[in-house]
């Protein structure tokens, strides 16, 4: 699964153009960009309780509730009034064919993009990427294709039409009441102990549009989020108090003890691509936590903090977590790291929805493994403990590395990692993830990067490639590679 930073609007082109902020496909072969205008303002954090290490490279004020930055042209508006923001991205693309066998089609995608913006207030995106079938090797796929060109597989269920809408956002994040619809690909619900990183993309045939709300009531603070708005998939939603409002009118309490409780639910209906595999990918899961977390020392620039909790999955089993984090910023450097300790048994695991989710339901592990849904003695996790941490570090305008590692007693490691670069003036961007599941046991290992180069005003070369994971009919996943070549042009107008 791949995620990119997200940029600060600092500096626009010196030219006056829209800044490039690319979105490589998740595990889908091709590319999507948002444009910023210039000029425009960072938003606040959404979050009304604090995150320890929130999935968000460059810029903490930028969380956006989960919604990556880069995934649209209307993330952000300008500060002086209505805008529109078009952009055209034309490119051509090696993807798997689909069965085993390692064989190659081109496709030639094209993606349109529309976004009307008010200030910070209001932004509306429309468009998608329309994948073409040029060569097809073996010729097994054309014949299903729509007009015997349009890719039928980004289109086949009625979830596949979220991609056309690329971005919503009604209200001005840090405030009492913001919502936000799009796709999302490191999505993290309250401290991650249910939601953490989450893609709603990885699966290269599922194309949703997630709903992300949030409404803040003195020191009560709630968010909604729904992988899918138009299929029955993961429903979330956290209710949290901070106590220091409650027991203290001192302005240092503010902030300093939180007590959250979060539920997610897998209705596990769609995205499964109408795969007739029994059970696979389509057993509910349901799981709800309750974290408390301290901050024991805040200033300026850092903070740290002690948090623990305990989880349980309905009808499974329960587990407890302990943990510190701190974070900082230093005029511009971050600097943030958690540890945990995880107790988990059974069906039951912390960070449950993470990287890699929509390929866990197929296969929990490996290619041919148990669904990560499945409730059997075949997929009952030993009762053992594990070790969690996270790292970020870097400079908020250039580069940013950030990692996440959980080694399992009884030998199983996953690591996820990501480097965001964005020089010479947000010229040139690039970014890569690497993620492996289950490594010592049945691994499994991805990889995506992407590159962009802003040549003219208003015109760009993009390229990018990785791995990619098909899911079967008998419910194994098939890994196969994919690889984009193009350009785009955009534009930026106020009204």
């Amino acid at each position: 699964m791949l995620v990119l930073a997200q940029v600060p609007p600092e500096g626009a082109d010196p030219q006056g153009a829209p800044v490039i902020r690319p979105l490589p496909g998740v595990f889908d072969g091709g590319s999507q960009t948002e444009l910023y205008p210039p000029n425009q303002q960072p938003e606040p954090n959404p979050q009304a309780y604090p995150t320890p290490l929130e999935p968000l490279p460059f810029n903490p004020a930028e969380t956006d509730g989960g919604q990556p930055r880069h995934q649209a042209l209307a993330v952000s508006g300008s500060s002086e009034g209505p805008a529109v923001h078009g952009g055209l991205e034309l490119a051509l693309s090696l993807f798997p064919s689909g069965p085993p066998g390692g064989q190659q089609d081109l496709l030639f995608n094209a993606t349109p993009m529309l976004a009307f913006t008010v200030g910070d207030d209001f932004g509306l995106e429309a468009g998608a990427e329309l994948r073409l079938r040029v060569f097809d090797n073996p010729p097994d796929n054309r014949a299903a294709d729509y007009g015997g060109a349009l890719r039928k597989e980004d289109w086949d269920e009625g979830s596949d039409f979220g991609q056309l809408l690329r971005l919503l956002r009604i209200g001005k994040l840090g405030s009492n009441v913001w919502v936000r619809m799009g796709p999302v690909t490191t999505k993290t619900l309250g401290l991650g102990h249910l939601i953490n990183r989450y893609g709603n993309r990885d699966n290269p045939n599922y194309h949703p549009a997630a709903g992300n709300a949030g409404v803040t009531l003195g020191p009560v603070s709630a968010e909604l989020f729904v992988s899918d708005l138009f299929g029955a998939r993961i429903f979330a939603g956290s209710v949290g108090v901070e106590f220091g409002q409650i027991f203290s009118k001192d302005p240092k309490w503010a902030d300093r003890f939180h007590l959250v409780l979060s539920i997610a639910h897998d209705a596990a209906t769609a995205g499964a691509n109408q795969l007739a595999v029994p059970g696979n990918a389509k057993t509910p899961a349901t799981l709800m936590h309750l974290d408390f977390d301290a901050v024991l020392y805040r200033g300026a620039t850092a903070r740290v903090m002690a948090l623990t909790g305990v989880g349980t999955r309905f009808g499974g089993a329960s587990g407890v977590e302990l943990g510190l984090a701190a974070d900082a910023d230093l005029d511009g450097f971050l600097l943030g790291g958690k540890l945990e300790a995880r107790k988990q048994a059974a069906s039951f695991r912390q960070s449950y929805f993470g990287p890699g989710y929509e390929l866990s339901r197929y296969a929990s592990t490996g290619f041919t493994g148990i669904p990560l849904a499945e409730v059997s003695t075949t997929e009952q996790l030993p009762d053992a403990f594990s070790f969690y941490g996270e790292l970020r570090v870097g400079s908020r305008d250039s580069a940013v590395f950030e990692a996440m590692v959980e080694h399992f007693t009884w030998g199983r490691t996953d690591v996820d990692l990501t480097l965001s670069l964005n020089v010479w003036r947000q010229r040139i961007i690039g970014t890569a993830r690497f993620t492996a599941l289950a490594m010592g046991v049945q691994p499994r290992y991805s990889t995506s990067s992407e590159l962009r180069v802003r040549l003219f005003t208003s015109f760009y070369l993009l390229g990018g490639g990785g791995t990619v994971f098909t899911p079967q009919p008998d419910g194994t996943l098939v890994r196969g590679w994919f690889g984009s070549l193009g350009a785009g042009v955009d534009f930026d107008k106020s009204l």
